[in-house]
């Protein structure tokens, strides 16, 4: 009877998190992140769109290979293409299925329209991230609906998922995947492997990660997941070349050259992660993500490193691919886009040992990173902005209380409750900051960022 009461209460509570994350996601949708900062969004639109309507792939590419295959101009955008050959075809039909409800293929789309599917999309991608934590971490009380919260709720993870890019059903089929890693060994998992594997590669070339981590994971644990896993990389990588080839075999090849000669190395992930952190292009940072990082560090490096294994092996996986294939000072943000739902529940583990362990200093650490979210909440409202500099020192101590504590009252919960408090406000200055954002305003940050 207790068990059935508590799995109400987790339904309930697991209710109110997918509410609360569709609600944050539908916000503004149409208004941030800007529209046609990343004019990916169009190309994938209409690459969907054309397919649909009349079977030939075409958007807009900057690709010298392309020249003699323009197909008609568009003010903004350059020249469409046909047949546009850069990427897979699987995620482009999202897209292109509603904005061909609305308009005619070839017509700039709606954002409104676009990036609606996102929204239960990325509502959708936090219900797995909950399945997840809940298989992986059967024994940690809370964890996955503490790290659904914040995967719901984390402005640049918010902001992220209502972009009509590929990476939005990557993370679906990545999350997939670590369901079925979970799994029971059976006929059945190995058949949901190979086609996850398959439509993952059909999406981006960038899933290929994928089936590399069922493949990496089966080989570590010695089952047999790495045959469907590579059955499912090779077909979809065979679909792909087939489609390139029914279009126009030498100019694909040429396209897929094209996009392996960019300059490489570390500086590419170096600027991306560290230096400018962005969600498209801009300079972005609310903390969660260096948070996130300083967490996979902490927690591989203590006992329960072993349990996120797989997910540390993807994120290694997606640093290697962005070190290896992105240019040189490449800014894009959706490079990141897959490792999010990990890093809410890396984030969420740091702190749950936080509170366990009593590791208060690391608290007051992790603290200070999260400040220029808050600041953002008070400098986005309007008419607070002059409250930002002396509530922010305000909180700055406030990161400090749970240490202080600890040091005259030693035989108490008091601190451990006090970081629960301040958490449940970390929560709430998510919500506000994505309720009161400016765009203005974040064109006004990375105009200071990169003056420096």
């Amino acid at each position: 009877m207790i068990v059935q009461v508590k799995k109400k209460i987790e339904i309930f509570l697991l209710s109110l998190i997918l509410l609360l994350a569709f609600s944050m996601r539908l916000i503004h949708y149409d208004q941030f992140p800007v529209y046609g900062e990343s004019q990916d969004e169009v190309a994938w639109t209409w690459l969907g769109s054309s397919l649909l309507k009349e079977g030939v792939p075409s958007a807009w590419s900057k690709f010298s290979a392309y020249e003699g295959f323009e197909y008609k101009s568009v003010s903004g955008f350059g020249s469409l293409v046909r047949p546009f050959l850069d990427h897979p075809p699987l995620f482009s039909f999202i897209p292109g299925f509603v904005h061909l409800a609305t308009s005619e293929w070839s017509q700039i789309p709606s954002v409104r329209v676009i990036r609606f599917p996102m929204i239960f999309l990325g509502t959708f991608n936090v219900f797995l991230l909950f399945l997840v934590a809940k298989k992986m971490f059967p024994t940690e009380k809370f964890l996955a609906l503490a790290s659904s919260l914040l995967y719901a709720t984390a402005p640049i993870f918010v902001f992220s998922s209502r972009l009509v890019l590929a990476e939005n059903l990557l993370t679906a089929f990545l999350l997939f995947a670590l369901l079925a890693i979970h799994m029971p060994s059976s006929k059945r998992r190995n058949i949901f492997i190979l086609i996850i594997s398959a439509l993952a590669v059909l999406t981006k070339v960038s899933g290929v990660l994928i089936p590399l981590l069922c493949i990496g994971v089966g080989l570590s644990k010695k089952v047999k997941m790495w045959k469907p896993a590579t059955a499912g990389l090779l077909v979809g990588v065979a679909l792909f070349v087939l489609y390139g080839f029914v279009y126009n075999g030498k100019l694909f090849l040429q396209i897929q050259a094209s996009q392996g000669r960019r300059a490489i190395g570390l500086a590419t992930l170096y600027n991306r992660v560290i230096l400018h952190p962005a969600i498209v292009d801009k300079f972005y940072f609310d903390g969660w993500l260096i948070i996130g990082l300083f967490s996979l560090f902490y927690i591989s490096a203590i006992k329960h490193g072993e349990k996120i294994w797989p997910l540390a092996l993807y994120i290694l996986l997606n640093f290697l691919f962005i070190s290896l294939t992105a240019g040189e000072q490449t800014f894009h943000g959706w490079y990141d886009f897959t490792i999010f739902p990990f890093l809410s529940i890396i984030t969420m583990m740091t702190f749950f040992s936080i509170i366990r362990h009593k590791k208060y200093v690391l608290f007051c650490v992790l603290w200070l990173f999260i400040l220029p979210q808050i600041r953002m909440m008070f400098i986005h409202a309007d008419r607070l902005e002059m409250l930002s500099v002396p509530v922010l020192r305000g909180i700055v101590i406030l990161g400090c209380v749970p240490f202080i504590l600890s040091l005259f009252m030693k035989n108490t919960s008091l601190p451990k409750k006090f970081i629960v408090l301040l958490l449940g406000i970390l929560f709430l200055s998510n919500i506000a900051t994505v309720g009161v954002f400016q765009k203005e305003i974040y064109w006004i940050s990375d105009a200071y960022f990169m003056a420096r």
